[in-house]
């Protein structure tokens, strides 16, 4: 009898331990995933900074070293290209438009204009033709979207992805000879029918 006993608790306790696994199995996983998504969307927008703030210093340096607008577009996305995001190569829009600096929209991948530094605060505007004579500095916004792909389709008949990234950059390019280099845009202003 005492035997029986000792064999049911063993039994109960290994029925106990198959319904942790069984409940823990879903748990543990949809944590994984979850780490492992958020991980490759830090990733991706780390790289896809990275690309944006090559496109932006090479497109300015080109621009401001009196290259014409379309080959500062064509030096941003040359640079920008180089880089991979999540293993995949990018491109940005080096097609041009009729608003001022050749700026096709406001919401163009690569925007060309030029930035006022008030001391404390930078303000970059699109609008503002550059003009080294009388100090109107070179300035250009790279900026780009991409689709990361979530480890999962669904969690629990939840879609799960594809996740948003962007990331944009300024540079400027100060009169004469630069260098270029990377700044922080308080107010962007950017008017383009």
């Amino acid at each position: 009898m005492h035997h029986d006993s000792g064999s049911r608790i063993h039994s109960s306790r290994r029925g106990i331990a198959t319904i942790w696994v069984v409940v823990a199995i879903p748990v543990i996983t949809t944590l994984m995933i979850v780490v492992l998504d958020v991980a490759n969307v830090w990733l991706a927008k780390s790289e896809l900074k990275n690309a944006m703030d090559s496109g932006a210093l090479s497109g300015v340096k080109t621009w401001g070293e009196g290259s014409s607008t379309l080959a500062a577009r064509q030096a941003a996305d040359r640079a920008a290209s180089t880089n991979r995001v999540l293993g995949t190569s990018l491109t940005l829009s080096t097609v041009e438009g009729g608003c001022a600096n050749n700026n096709l929209s406001s919401t163009g991948e690569i925007v060309l204009g030029s930035y006022v530094d008030a001391g404390t605060t930078f303000a970059f505007n699109c609008n503002v033709v550059p003009n080294c004579g009388i100090n109107v500095p070179f300035a250009v916004r790279t900026r780009k979207t991409v689709a990361v792909t979530s480890l999962a389709s669904s969690l629990f008949g939840f879609p799960v992805g594809p996740f948003q990234v962007t990331a944009e950059s300024y540079a400027r390019y100060s009169c004469p000879g630069g260098p270029p280099q990377l700044f922080r845009v308080d107010t962007y202003g950017c008017v383009c029918p």
